[in-house]
Order: C-alpha cells, then structure tokens, then sequence
C-alpha cells in the first residue's frame, strides 16, 4: 500500500513509478539508421594491396559512385558505408566477414556474433554483393541470408551503370505501376511440380492480393488451367499492365545437361505449357521493366551452384542425376534472365529466385498436404506492399532454413535411434536446400514503387 495515496485519497493520481529502459530499438526497414545500416562486399584482387582494400578504387565506377551517395554525416565528418572483401584464402571464410577501414586496417567479424551497424567493429544489416558467383559464391550469400538481409549485382560495366543510377534516383520516372500486379503460372498437366506450384504459390497469391480492393483491381492472373500462360502471352500482358509485381511459377530450363554453353546461355529461363522458353532478348523487346521486382519460381531462376546437393539422391546416370550434375558443372553461376532485366535500361528493382533445382516435397508436407510457403505468400502480398525491402520482405523465408535444417538433423537423430521417419528426414532436407537456396538479386533495400509515376 502505497501511503502517499491513504494521505491524498484515490481521486488524487500518485505519478507513476519511472523504469530504466534501454533507448527505442532502431526500425530494421531504415538502413539509412546507423544501427542498421548499409554495407558492401568487395572480392579481395589478386593484385590488391592492403593499404588500397579499405577504399572502393578498384569497383567498377557506377559502385563508387554509391558507395559515395550512401555516405552520411556523423559528428562534422563523412562516414562512408562499412566496406568489406572476401577471398578464398581467408581464414574463416564462411563464418567471419573481413571488414576494411579507410586508413587500410582490417578484423574479422562474427556473422553471427557481431552487433549490427555502420560503427566500429559491428556489421550493417544490409549488405550488397558486388560480385560474381564465380568470385564471392553463392555459398556466402546462403549464409548471410540466415544473419543479414542481402542481395547481389552480378552485371556488366554497362548494366551495373543503368542500375545504380536507377537506385540512386530511385526509380522516380520509372512506370511499373505499383498498383498492378501480375501472377503468370505455366505447368504440363494435373501431376506436373508446375502445377503444385500454382496451387501452393500462385493462387494464394492472387488470393492475398484480392483481399485490397486497389491491388486486386489491378491484378491479372494468367492461369495454366486456362490455357492462357504462355511465353508470348506473357509478353504481350507485361507490356499490356506495366506491373510493379511479377510471380511467375514454371519449370526452368536446365537442358540438355550435356551441353553446358547452350544450357548456362539459358539457365532459368521460364518455360511455358508447351516448353517454349522465355526469350530475353525478345522480352525486352516487347517490354521495359520500369522499376518493376520479380519473383521467379522455377528451376534455377537465379543460377547454378557448382556442386551438386542432391548428389546420391537419385541412381547414377538417370536422367535426373544427368541433369543435377550437369547443372552443377556449370558451376557458380548467375541466371542470365535477372542480369539482362537488372542490367536493362530502365531495370528490374530487384529479382528473387532460386540457384538449385526445386522439388514438389518443399512445396507442400508430406503427410497432410498442407502447403508449406506461407512465409512466401507473406512476403509478396503483404510484406513487400507495406514497402518493406525486398530482402527484408522475404526475411521470415530466409529464417525457415534455418528451422529445417534443424528438423532434419532431429529427425535424423530420432531415425538413428530407432523411433524416426527416414521419408521425414529426406523431405525435410529438400526442403531447407530449397529454402536456403532462394537469393535476392539487386539492392537489398529497394521497396515496391510507392506510387504511381506521373505521365
């Protein structure tokens, strides 16, 4: 009993009792927060010195310029975002990142112990890969993806120069229409992964979007049931809408495994009911992706990795194991369909696909049927309309990996001793591959265009 309220009698308010609480945590969406913060990974050059490897010299010129146009003002001087390297030689290289200093100092930093942020010694939450597969692999980014919110441009000279001036006047005449989105769905029959896709992706999607009386005006669906998901069809449709949405779900072209130039010249690529690819060259053609961001589920939409996961999974030399392994010996590669779409003109805002082959038993639990790619339909109707970025949006899918393959390996201990599900196990597996393999392609911080540019 408090006295001072017997003394003053219950009408009289007595001020509340104050508590010590640390300061408001920072908005994760703000990279420009300094507790959040933005950061580039560099490759570490053969013939890069170590005084020279705390500053962005060697980057291609459109990354310099962004690396100076994300500088901000701390106490009367310029920071300039936290600035990273990797090289295969590193010590540590899966586990620690190596952050560079103007003055040309350097540590290793904890990916999983490190604080978060632009200052000393912590690592930002947004990190941009600057790089081919081929030189910082996808390896990495599967990692990061479970710490840090990430994203990748794998481009030319030319393309990277179209997508930073993009970023850096963020898309401001850009004519996707945010308001518009488009949901495209091909598959070759009832028992088809296609289809099972469309089932467990596309029309959740297109459901979520009807929920909002302005998205779902805006919505077009092109449907496989409907015979209407074709490559031209496609075409004609995005040019039609200029959507600032795109889900497609297919197959990805990964044949003939044999012949590795013809296959890496089209890895990915959307392949419709009557296995017509997608043409790049002929899409851009017919259309400009003005800001747009696309998600792509199908086979390899975002590139190879060059090891084969699944290897001993299926019989040597079937058609599937000639396929996985042939797709592997491509290598660490990126998908041309999102470098041409990012590198365009007037580019994509960001690209989200998978590297890997993708199976029917991550699409859905094996024993009840219960779709499993909640976490995904969250992201591209919810998320990413409140104009989360994009590698946030998709942040609860990134997280799900890391349960799985914590699943697996107690489902895989259960087995061992003798009261576990090995079928379970095998799914399980295949799923959190799945997961984990899923990549943003772009700028990690970019949203959905909010609002609809003026003519």
């Amino acid at each position: 009993m408090d006295w001072r309220r017997w003394v003053l009698g219950d009408g009289i308010p007595v001020p509340p009792r104050r508590f010590m609480a640390l300061s408001k945590p920072p908005e994760r969406g703000d990279w420009r927060d300094p507790d959040v913060g933005w950061g580039l990974i560099l490759p570490y050059g053969e013939d890069l010195d170590e005084a020279a490897a705390g500053r962005v010299e060697d980057a291609p010129e459109p990354i310099q310029r962004l690396f100076e146009h994300r500088s901000q003002p701390n106490n009367g001087r310029v920071q300039t975002p936290p600035l990273f390297r990797w090289h295969p030689s590193f010590t540590g290289r899966y586990h620690r990142l190596r952050r560079y200093y103007p003055d040309g100092r350097h540590e290793d930093l904890s990916i999983v112990g490190s604080s978060r942020g632009v200052g000393i010694g912590k690592i930002p939450e947004y990190l941009l890969i600057c790089a081919s597969p081929k030189r910082i692999p996808w390896s990495l980014q599967f990692v990061l993806n479970g710490a840090m919110l990430v994203g990748r441009l794998d481009l030319s000279n030319a393309g990277i120069d179209n997508y930073v001036s993009a970023l850096i006047d963020d898309w401001s005449d850009a004519k996707a229409r945010p308001d518009a989105s488009l949901v495209w769905s091909a598959f070759n029959g009832s028992t088809d992964l296609g289809r099972l896709a469309r089932d467990t992706i596309a029309v959740p999607v297109v459901e979520g979007l009807r929920t909002g009386p302005e998205l779902g005006a805006g919505l077009c669906f092109m449907d496989g049931r409907d015979d209407t998901a074709d490559v031209a069809a496609l075409m004609s449709t995005l040019a039609m809408l200029a959507p600032g949405l795109i889900v497609t779900t297919s197959h990805g072209y990964t044949n003939p495994a044999d012949n590795h130039e013809l296959t890496g010249a089209s890895l990915g690529t959307l392949v419709d009911a009557n296995r017509e690819k997608l043409e790049t060259a002929a899409l851009l053609t017919a259309w400009s992706p003005e800001g747009a961001i696309w998600y792509a589920h199908a086979c390899c939409s975002a590139g190879s990795e060059g090891r084969n996961r699944y290897a001993g999974l299926v019989a040597k030399d079937r058609q599937l194991d000639r396929m996985l392994e042939g797709i592997a010996a491509l290598g660490d590669h990126c998908a041309p369909l999102p470098r041409a779409l990012l590198a365009a003109e007037r580019p994509l805002r960001a690209f989200v696909g998978h590297v890997q082959p993708t199976f029917d038993w991550s699409l859905r639990e094996r024993e009840t049927s219960q779709p499993l790619t909640g976490a995904l339909t969250h992201a591209l109707t919810d998320e990413l309309y409140r104009l989360r970025p994009v590698a946030m949006a998709f942040r609860r899918s990134f997280h799900d990996a890391l349960i799985l393959h914590t699943l697996y390996e107690q489902t895989l201990r259960d087995y061992n001793n003798g009261n576990g599900d090995l079928g379970l196990a095998l799914a399980l597996r295949l799923t959190a591959i799945d997961r984990s393999s899923m990549v943003v392609l772009g700028d990690p911080t970019v949203t959905l265009a909010p609002e609809v540019s003026p003519e």
